[in-house]
């Protein structure tokens, strides 16, 4: 009512200063908790300036918060024999890139799995309780409501979690791999690039991020490979025969990033949904890993340049890989499990 908007900017303007000097006394994980609220009322009612000088408040506290918060160690049992036959299962194939894909398919979450164990788990917090995601510098980057309001949320949680375990055994995977083949390095698999979404002048920027991945330089791995994945993602566009530009705000036609291309109804239906869920947690959901928006907006922490993100980039490859002109022949009895 825009009579009324004055005397909406008066009564947002007195709460959230009550609310900015009672935060004053708060530890910095509840401060900026509810710093937060008020920077959104003043952005709501158009209280620009002071909405600024909230935000830079809110940034000052948050400094605070990752020092505040204390370490959780939770001891999981691992059954080493079971995951060492479950390898050797998956590579027990004549050729080598059907054994890396086997592989990598068999370390792909479930979300159907997790779902179920979110719905009939005895724990019951996620339920009652929302999350809310703090990023490295302190600030939230994203919320998860209660179970019943944002199942999709706590799934993608769940993923992201599951990934970071599961990668362990995909990179134990790719030693006896290794060893098996006699191979030097994933490189050196025959025909892994001959793949309908690596263009030709792509080929050398896979075999350098790959090899930098054999080398260790994780680095230099996840700078090179994460934006040749998300090249690769706009030319399934062109297979699907979708179009790989949008049009901006002020009119302009550029290239669609990885989150649109992931978020394309299309790419949806045509990924297997594992597949799916593994890419956009990884690079693209603020929920998850996101390790693509916090490579290319400069964001990403040194320590986040590790061997499972790595790990988990080079998984992501191996699986895309299987989209060739020509099928992938994998005779009946070397298929993966359940496909």
């Amino acid at each position: 009512d825009h009579k009324n908007y004055a005397r909406a900017k008066e009564v947002a303007l007195a709460c959230g200063e009550a609310v900015l000097e009672i935060a004053d006394g708060m530890n910095a994980g509840l401060a900026t908790h509810h710093i937060g609220d008020v920077l959104q009322w003043y952005r709501q009612v158009g209280l620009r300036e002071d909405a600024e000088r909230v935000r830079v408040l809110l940034e000052r506290r948050a400094k605070a918060v990752i020092g505040e918060m204390k370490p959780l160690r939770i001891e999981v049992p691992i059954d080493r024999e079971r995951i060492e036959r479950g390898i050797a299962e998956r590579l027990d194939v004549r050729y080598p890139i059907v054994a890396l894909y086997r592989l990598g398919e068999w370390c792909l979450p479930s979300p159907q799995s997790l779902k179920k164990l979110l719905d009939e788990g005895e724990f019951m917090a996620h339920r009652i309780m929302p999350t809310e995601i703090i990023g490295h510098m302190g600030l939230p980057v994203g919320m998860i409501g209660t179970y019943d309001e944002d199942e999709e949320g706590h799934i993608v949680m769940r993923v992201a979690e599951q990934m970071n375990f599961n990668a362990m055994v995909f990179l134990s995977g790719i030693e006896d791999w290794k060893r098996k083949f006699e191979l030097g390095g994933l490189p050196d698999t025959p025909s892994i690039f001959d793949c309908s979404l690596i263009p030709a002048d792509r080929v050398s920027l896979y075999r350098e991020g790959m090899s930098a991945f054999d080398a260790e330089d994780y680095v230099k791995c996840i700078h090179v490979l994460v934006p040749q994945v998300e090249n690769s993602l706009r030319e399934l566009l062109k297979l699907l025969e979708v179009s790989e530009t949008k049009t901006d705000d002020e009119g302009s036609v550029e290239l669609k990033n990885m989150n649109d291309v992931l978020h394309e109804p299309r790419v949806r239906e045509a990924l297997d949904e594992k597949l799916w869920t593994f890419l956009k947690v990884l690079y693209a959901d603020k929920r998850g890993i996101n390790l693509r928006n916090f490579v290319a907006h400069g964001i990403a922490p040194v320590e986040a340049f590790n061997r499972i993100n790595a790990g988990l980039v080079v998984q992501s490859i191996v699986l895309l890989s299987a989209i060739r002109p020509e099928a992938l022949y994998i005779p009946e009895d070397e298929a993966p499990e359940g496909s």
